[in-house]
C-alpha cells in the first residue's frame, strides 16, 4: 500500500524505553518489576507508542500494532482477558496511529480507518452502544488522522 510505503520512508523509527510502575507488565520487558530508569523494550524499532492507565501499546516500524500490560476490559485488543508482561502483535493489519485512555485503545489503520476496543462503560469506543470488546471494532466509515484517549471518553480528528 502507498501509506505504508510512505510510512516507511517519512517516519523514522527509534527503540522503545520504558520505566516506572510495572505491576502488570505494562512495561513490555517480560516480567512485573518496576523499573526507576529507562529500559530497552526488545530489539524491534517503534514509530508511535500509547499508554494508558495499566497497559501500554506501539507501532513498530513495519507498521504493526503490538500491547502488553493489564487486559481487564480487553483494552489489549488480542481477544481476550489475559494480561501480558511483553509486546504482543494485535492482529495483521498495518497502523499509522494509536491511542489509550485509561482501560481502552483507539488506533488508526494504515487506510484511516479508525478502531476501537476495551472498556466501553460510556461509550468512549463510539461504536453506539457500551459494550466491552477485547478485539479491534471499525469505527464507521470515515478516515481519521489522530485519536486521543482520556478516562472514560475519546476524541478524534477526521481526515
Amino acid at each position: 500500500m502507498i501509506a505504508d510505503t510512505l510510512r516507511r520512508i517519512l517516519l523514522p523509527s527509534w527503540y522503545l524505553y520504558s520505566f516506572g510502575y510495572n505491576g502488570y507488565g505494562q512495561l513490555g520487558l517480560g516480567n512485573t518489576t518496576n523499573k526507576s530508569s529507562p529500559t530497552k523494550v526488545g530489539t524491534d524499532t517503534w514509530i508511535a507508542v500509547a499508554a494508558g492507565e495499566g497497559h501500554s501499546l506501539a507501532i513498530n516500524s513495519d507498521g504493526y500494532l503490538y500491547s502488553f500490560g493489564y487486559n481487564n476490559a480487553g483494552q489489549l485488543g488480542l481477544g481476550d482477558y489475559t494480561n501480558r508482561s511483553y509486546p504482543t502483535k494485535v492482529g495483521t493489519d498495518t497502523w499509522i496511529a494509536v491511542a489509550a485512555g485509561t482501560g481502552h485503545s483507539i488506533p488508526i489503520n494504515s487506510d484511516g480507518y479508525l478502531y476501537s476496543f476495551g472498556w466501553n462503560y460510556y461509550g468512549q469506543l463510539g461504536l453506539g452502544d457500551t459494550t466491552q470488546r477485547n478485539s479491534p471494532v471499525k469505527v464507521g466509515t470515515d478516515t481519521w488522522i489522530a485519536a486521543a484517549g482520556g478516562y472514560a471518553h475519546s476524541l478524534a480528528i477526521k481526515g
